[in-house]
């Protein structure tokens, strides 16, 4: 084998090379670097993630509609049970008042029955349609409340758009908002692959730096890994695609990971009221286990020896 002889010769010459000045500043060169290349060094593991708070409720249009009404601001404290959004179906309304219109005349001749003898004999066919016509009118009502959404709880009113306005036009599963829980716990979330996540540990510290450069820097702590690899990236503003470090390919509209990618959860240690408006993107660095420079290559050129060996 062409190793085996390459080492054999090196083997032969290496006592002539030791005695040589030239060749022992070599070797202690090479020996020094390989020493660097094995020791451990410290850990800094660099990605992008993004802050958002942990319990949110988000607010999208069911379908293709209008902007009907606003009735909070962007950033507005919102009681439970009241209405953030109210959206105009022009097919919805329709059909409301053709029902309408239909109830009252099928109520009207049911009225009139009970005055007329040939009537009177239809009057249980008369019945049973003016019931029918008033499901048909609940249901087309419940179908209207779904784009009238109700906050579930009491929180604070994040739009998507700030510039969105009444009158707008928004496509079907457009995000409009987000109300965030009062008193909700704010996490930092990122998605990293096998190496980098095997040197991550729960209650390690990191920084976490918005995009923007406008915020302050933020201190964590890691409270959660995932266990198991992600199949779809949930945060699309992560992929590469959107100036992430995740590398995704699109499929069905989703995001699919081309590397294993495992979810990282940092708590935030303190975070300032005025960055409590919006979710935030940023990089995150987490002083991660010392590990050395060489460790990734050698366990690569194991995966391979063992994949191409048929193991």
């Amino acid at each position: 084998m062409p190793l085996a002889s390459e080492l054999a010769v090196w083997r032969e010459l290496w006592p002539r090379i030791s005695q040589q000045a030239r060749g022992r500043k070599t070797a202690l060169v090479f020996a020094a670097l390989s020493l660097l290349l094995v020791l451990p060094w410290p850990g800094r593991i660099t990605a992008s993630a993004v802050l958002r708070p942990q319990e949110s409720w988000p607010v999208f249009a069911p379908a293709g509609a209008r902007i009907e009404a606003l009735p909070f601001r962007h950033c507005a404290a919102v009681p439970a049970g009241k209405p953030l959004v109210q959206l105009y179906v022009p097919d919805l309304a329709s059909r409301e008042k053709a029902l309408q219109v239909r109830m009252e005349q099928q109520r009207m001749q049911a009225a009139i029955s009970a005055f007329d003898e040939d009537m009177r004999k239809r009057w249980k066919v008369a019945e049973q349609t003016l019931q029918t016509t008033e499901a048909e009118l609940q249901g087309v009502q419940a179908e209207q409340n779904q784009f009238m959404p109700v906050a579930p709880y009491e929180g604070r009113f994040l739009l998507a758009d700030p510039d969105l306005a009444v009158g707008q036009w928004v496509s079907k599963r457009e995000p409009l908002a987000l109300l965030v829980r009062q008193g909700s716990v704010w996490r930092v979330e990122t998605w990293l692959d096998e190496d980098d996540v095997a040197r991550v540990q729960v209650g390690q510290t990191a920084k976490f730096f918005a995009d923007s450069a406008t915020g302050p820097v933020l201190t964590l702590t890691v409270s959660a890994i995932d266990r198991d690899a992600a199949r779809v990236l949930p945060r699309k503003e992560l992929a590469s695609v959107h100036g992430g470090h995740v590398l995704t390919r699109e499929k069905n509209g989703q995001l699919i990971p081309e590397r294993a990618v495992y979810r990282v959860a940092l708590d935030v240690q303190n975070i300032p009221e005025s960055m409590h408006s919006l979710a935030w993107r940023g990089q995150i660095n987490i002083h991660a286990n010392w590990q050395s420079p060489a460790s990734r290559y050698v366990r690569q050129a194991i995966a391979v020896l063992v994949r191409e060996s048929g193991f």
